[in-house]
């Protein structure tokens, strides 16, 4: 007869493998258009300081899951109407964790600013009237949060330092400016 033979081990039980974690956002080949807010900050040479509140709008395209472009412009109109300035941006943006929900980037590319300004400032002791109606050049940087708030929508928040290349030489006007930027896009 045959005979059998049973053997009692504590081993745990055999493992099933586990199901790679699912992506969240894959946005590769993705287009969106978004609204932003923020400030522009800048001044004069004289140690003057200026903010202007303003608003936007974004278009992004993902080339790949980590890099996409984009293209932004803005309306920074002065408190009184006295400084009216739109940034154009065109850059790029570079995501360190390009599907998860909390995504931080370094974005860079060239501003083209046009500015308007009839402003007064003051230059230590006295008042002077400044006028530009002109258009400068340069490139900027950026760090930025982007927050997914759902699977088509993601929240922004950027500081932008812009350098200006072609500034006159007798512009009193210092020839870097620094941009924060809240924004709302949609996939």
């Amino acid at each position: 007869p045959p005979t059998r033979r049973v053997v009692v081990t504590n081993a745990p039980p055999p493992r099933r493998a586990k199901k790679a974690p699912a992506i969240f956002m894959d946005r590769t080949g993705q287009f969106s258009l978004g609204l932003t807010a923020g400030s522009l900050v800048s001044g004069y040479d004289s140690g003057s300081s200026f903010g202007d509140m303003g608003v936007g709008i974004d278009a992004r395209y993902r080339i790949t899951p980590g890099f996409g472009l984009e293209a932004s412009l803005a309306q920074h109109p002065g408190s009184e109407g006295d400084r009216i300035s739109p940034p154009l941006s065109l850059g790029a943006q570079a995501f360190a964790f390009s599907t998860a929900r909390v995504n931080p980037y370094v974005a860079g590319g060239v501003t083209f600013t046009g500015r308007n300004f009839d402003d007064t400032f003051c230059d230590g002791d006295e008042y002077i009237d400044y006028v530009a109606d002109d258009t400068l050049f340069g490139p900027y940087g950026g760090l930025g949060l982007e927050f997914a708030v759902a699977k088509n929508a993601t929240v922004s928040l950027e500081g932008r330092v812009n350098a200006i290349m072609d500034l006159p030489e007798d512009d009193p006007t210092v020839p870097v400016s620094f941009q924060g930027r809240a924004g709302l896009n949609f996939y």
